[in-house]
């Protein structure tokens, strides 16, 4: 296992760090792509840890008694 390791890491070196001068062309629309995903992934992250407040602030407020009602029998049947 410690050799398998080993090859991932020589194999990750020579791919990534050994890499010459690239020209690639970085197409427009990725730049608006990535800003919807940032903003998909604020409003989710938002919308998850609202949702967790929520679940936490419900389990520690005190519960309401729900208010006694007293009826009056002034005798009448």
């Amino acid at each position: 296992m410690i050799i398998m390791s080993e090859i991932l890491i020589a194999l990750f070196f020579t791919l990534f760090v050994l890499q010459g001068k690239v020209h690639a062309y970085l197409d427009p629309g990725t730049g608006s792509y990535l800003y919807q995903l940032a903003l998909a992934g604020l409003l989710g992250g938002t919308f998850v840890l609202s949702t967790f407040v929520k679940k936490i602030v419900q389990r520690f407020k005190k519960k309401r008694l729900p208010p006694i009602v007293h009826e009056h029998n002034d005798g009448q049947a």
